[in-house]
């Protein structure tokens, strides 16, 4: 699997465990999603091993307003579109710098 690969099923991973939209008068899903850069930290598998960035100020993404995001993955640059329902994050139209 290629790192970007395991980069983005991260993010997958990660829309798996985002918080569910707040009640009345709480920060929604969308607002902590837009509000944050997020790194990635840990990569753990099902078969006990686990993947950890050398540097996860190199792998980030920021969620935009306008349903599209952007990031680095180690020295490319990446964007692509996104949608959220709920807790649930997918992601598309992804392209990258090589």
């Amino acid at each position: 699997m290629k790192p970007i690969t395991i980069w983005l099923f991260s993010l997958i991973l990660l829309a798996q465990t985002f918080p569910r939209p707040a009640a009345a008068g709480g920060i929604s899903s969308r607002d902590m999603l837009l509000d944050t850069v997020w790194q990635w930290e840990i990569s753990r598998y099902n078969n006990d091993t686990q993947a950890v960035p050398g540097n996860p100020e190199k792998y980030t993404l920021a969620f935009r307003d306008d349903g599209t995001f952007r990031g680095l993955a180690d020295c490319n640059r990446i964007r692509g579109k996104y949608t959220l329902s709920g807790s649930r994050i997918a992601v598309g139209s992804i392209s990258s710098t090589r």
